[in-house]
């Protein structure tokens, strides 16, 4: 449960290790929009927590278009479904329409939405789905596999760490590996987002306050993460977060815990 005072949304990586040793996974090569000379799409012109909602068919809620001009979306077989041009009285981004608690309507487009409003997946970029996250908050070493592996006592309080905001980027998108770090490393995890502003919530309200799950590669400069003494720089290089391509909603992952990759 997220327990700080945020005004916006957080992504909550889970499960990330400080040494490399968990799974990983490898970012392949992105998609990009125009590459068949065609005009790229994608660039157009609470205090109280609600149960989860389980009217709500599963959705998988994406991010789409150049980086710092993405548009929201909604992924449905091979098609991405605009939902700006679907509806211009929808929010410019996907992070406004959670916290405006929109997604019923984002449902009823799907069935009513107009055939040029939907794009082939294979022509966008798909960038991070919440493209401006307030926080990235990681939990390490939070199973005990992991810690025994590594020898290490589990901690007797979760083991907290943040990523920079500013190193998220799209799934597919390339990383920069730069100069700053000689031992890059990668790790998948699971990321939770949270969707309500929230504090001291109690087991039973805490799904209520989750917008989605999806994944993110915890990228590390391992050299600067033990060199520092400390990890926030070793954690936060620019493209140190690639996550998504989508945000699947919780009913579509009922049980997190149970995911094996």
């Amino acid at each position: 449960v997220d327990e700080r005072d945020p005004a916006d949304r957080d992504v909550a990586a889970e499960g990330v290790s400080d040494d490399g040793a968990g799974g990983r996974s490898r970012i392949g090569p992105g998609r990009r929009e125009g590459e068949d000379g065609q005009e790229p799409r994608g660039a157009h012109t609470p205090t109280t927590i609600p149960p989860v909602r389980d009217n709500f068919p599963p959705m998988k809620l994406v991010s789409f278009g150049e980086p710092g001009l993405e548009m929201p979306g909604v992924v449905q077989g091979e098609k991405v479904l605009d939902l700006c041009m679907a509806d211009s009285s929808l929010p410019p981004s996907l992070r406004a329409i959670l916290e405006e608690d929109l997604l019923a309507r984002i449902r009823a487009l799907l069935a009513a939405a107009p055939a040029d409003c939907w794009v082939e997946a294979a022509r966008v970029r798909f960038g991070p789905p919440i493209p401006d996250p307030r926080n990235i908050i990681c939990l390490g070493l939070n199973y005990r596999d992991h810690a025994e592996e590594m020898k290490m006592e589990m901690p007797k309080s979760p083991l907290l760490f943040s990523k920079a905001a500013g190193a998220i980027a799209g799934a597919y998108d390339p990383i920069p590996l730069g100069t700053a770090s000689k031992t890059v490393d990668i790790e998948a995890e699971l990321a939770v987002v949270i969707g309500k502003a929230c504090k001291g919530l109690s087991e039973s309200d805490a799904p209520g306050a989750i917008a989605g799950y999806t994944i993110l590669n915890d990228v590390s400069g391992r050299d600067l993460q033990f060199g520092d003494k400390q990890w926030y720089r070793g954690k936060s290089q620019d493209g140190y977060a690639p996550f998504g391509p989508f945000l699947a909603t919780p009913d579509a992952i009922p049980a997190p815990h149970a995911l094996r990759n």
